[in-house]
Parts: structure tokens; sequence; C-alpha cells
């Protein structure tokens, strides 16, 4: 039983210390959004007034919370998509470490990283065998066949 408490204790003190990194870096990230968001405003702003010193018509909160009519579906869909992801890969290292310790996350961190290392040097040796290719599915397709083309981004993914 002490045993499994001080495993307990250990286990608060991980998740203790990965809240107190992540929490700031989230709300870093937040002020930084809202601060650069602004920012955009008001050049949009003095770009739509023409120097004019008149300013264009405000944003109303709806349509900067919802984006309506400004972006398609697709686009605010991947929007909330890599929202979505972005959260999750910023939580999850901090919070499997709080499990797993300096070992898992060591281990997990090579496991997310190598395939992007790997994809980097595979990339570097199709652009030098094919330097109009623009992806790894356009290589598979220019260099072999349109059905290797799905295959390259089934690997991405």
């Amino acid at each position: 039983s002490g045993h499994t408490t001080a495993q307990a204790i250990a286990r608060m003190a991980w998740t203790q210390a990965a809240l107190a990194t992540v929490l700031p870096a989230l709300v870093i990230c937040a002020a930084y959004a809202v601060v650069s968001s602004a920012c955009a405003k008001r050049r949009r702003a003095a770009a739509d007034s023409g120097g004019s010193g008149t300013a264009a018509a405000p944003e109303s909160v709806d349509e900067f919370i919802t984006a309506r009519g400004s972006v398609g579906t697709s686009l605010l869909a991947f929007s909330f998509f890599a929202g979505t992801m972005g959260s999750w890969a910023t939580v999850t290292p901090a919070t499997y470490a709080s499990y797993a310790g300096l070992v898992g996350l060591a281990a997990s961190s090579v496991a997310v990283g190598l395939p992007i290392v790997i994809v980097g040097h595979i990339g570097a040796m199709a652009r030098s065998v094919d330097p109009e290719a623009s992806s790894l599915p356009d290589f598979l397709h220019r260099r072999f066949s349109l059905e290797l083309r799905p295959a390259g981004g089934e690997l991405a993914v």
C-alpha cells in the first residue's frame, strides 16, 4: 500500500508539473492569437479605408466567432481540425509523461519524431529525382502511376 501511495504521489507531481507548463503555454498562445488578430484587423481596416482616415465598418462579434460568409465550409472544418490536433499535440506529451515518466516520454518522442525525419529524407530524395513534384502523392503519381497516388496520402497520414 505504501508503494502504491508513493506512485500516486509521484503521478500527482508529474501531473502538476505538466499542468504548470502546458497551461501557461496555452495562455501565451491564446494571447498571441488575440493580439495578432487585432493587429491584422487594424491593418485590414487601414487598407480598406485607403488611408483616408475613415475606418471600415467594424466586424460584429458573431462574424468574428463564426467566420460567417468569409470562408468556405472545408476551410472552416480544417481549421477546427487543426485546432483540435494542435491542442491534442500540446497537452498529450505532458499527460503521458505523468504516467510513463521520462523514459516513456522519450520513447514517445522518438516514436513521433522519427517518422518526420524519415519522411524528410524521403522527400529530399524524391525532390532530387523529380524537382517538379510538389508532394509525396504527386511524386508517386509522376514517377510510377496514378494508382500509387493514394498510397502517398495514406503513408503521410
